[in-house]
C-alpha cells in the first residue's frame, strides 16, 4: 500500500508554497481542489490531521501505472514524486 499522506506534509504546497501564501503552481487544479477537499487550511491549534490518498483514481492504493500517469499530468504534489518529472536524472526527451 502507498500514497497516502498526512495533511500536515502536504500544506504549504496547498497553502503557503514557498511562503507565497499560494498553491504550488505546478499542482494541477482539479488535483489541488481535491487535496484541499480532503486537508482544509489550518484554522486552530489540534485541528485534525487526517491521511489523504494522494491517488484518488487509485482507491486500493496499489503501485500502478496510475501513478505514472498522476505525475506526468502535474497531479502529484509530493517533492519527490516532481522530480521524476522534472529532475535531471529521471528526466527523457522525447
Amino acid at each position: 500500500m502507498m500514497r497516502r499522506v498526512r495533511c500536515i506534509n502536504i500544506h504549504d504546497c496547498l497553502y503557503n508554497f514557498n511562503n507565497t501564501r499560494k498553491p504550488d503552481p505546478t499542482i494541477e487544479e482539479s488535483t489541488l481542489s481535491y487535496l484541499r477537499n480532503g486537508c482544509p487550511p489550518k484554522t486552530r491549534l489540534g485541528q485534525p490531521n487526517p491521511l489523504i490518498n494522494l491517488n484518488p483514481s487509485n482507491l486500493d492504493q496499489l503501485f500502478t501505472n496510475s501513478y505514472y500517469s498522476q505525475v506526468l499530468t502535474n497531479k502529484v504534489v509530493l517533492g519527490v514524486d516532481q522530480q521524476l518529472r522534472y529532475g535531471g536524472d529521471t528526466y527523457v526527451k522525447r
